[in-house]
């Protein structure tokens, strides 16, 4: 970042900071204060994707780590149990009652 840049970031910086803490203090509300840092962020965002810059990429940074081996490999199939999954619990019957007699 050049010289300009670091102003601006150090004056938006002591910006936030200033109104942060008037929003603590309880001068100023808190629902501006976040949808401002809301929108900063997301300016930010827009920013840094609109300047392309090579070093920061996702991809320059995914290129510099291996491919990991589990630790743990798969699970021998003698090991799972399929008794538990097929076992059907019985179904309980109503047994109805007889109808009492009229008299």
């Amino acid at each position: 970042m050049n010289a300009s840049l670091w102003v601006r970031f150090v004056a938006a910086a002591m910006c936030f900071a200033a109104w942060g803490a008037l929003v603590l203090m309880g001068k100023a509300p808190a629902n501006e204060f976040i949808f401002a840092l809301g929108q900063t962020l997301i300016g930010l965002g827009v920013y840094h994707a609109a300047t392309n810059n090579s070093i920061g990429s996702v991809a320059a940074i995914a290129s510099t780590f291996e491919p990991v081996e589990p630790a743990v490999g798969p699970l021998p199939v003698a090991a799972v149990s399929t008794s538990a999954q097929t076992a059907v619990p019985p179904v309980p019957t109503v047994q109805a009652a007889a109808p009492a007699a009229v008299q």
